[in-house]
C-alpha cells in the first residue's frame, strides 16, 4: 500500500472516529482502559451493537498507528 492510500485510509479512520457516537463511546471504554483489552472491548462493542464492525475496525486501526508512533523504532 502506498503512501498516499494509507493516509486517506487513516483520514477516513479518524474522520469515522470523529463522530460524536464514536469518540463518546471511544472516551468512555478506551481511554482509561489497559492496552491489552482493547481487542476484547471492542469485540464486546460490536457483538453487542454498540459499534458497528466499520466503527471498531477504525478505531483499531488508529490505536494501531498510536502504538506504532508511540514505538516506532523498538522491537
Amino acid at each position: 500500500m502506498t503512501g498516499r492510500k494509507k493516509s486517506e485510509l487513516l483520514k477516513e479512520c479518524v474522520k469515522l472516529l470523529s463522530t460524536p457516537k464514536v469518540e463518546h463511546w471511544y472516551k468512555e471504554h478506551l481511554e482509561s482502559t489497559r492496552q491489552v483489552e482493547t481487542i476484547n472491548i471492542l469485540e464486546r462493542a460490536v457483538s453487542t451493537g454498540e459499534l458497528s464492525l466499520r466503527e471498531a475496525l477504525s478505531v483499531c486501526l488508529v490505536v494501531g498507528v498510536q502504538w506504532h508512533d508511540k514505538f516506532e523504532g523498538t522491537a
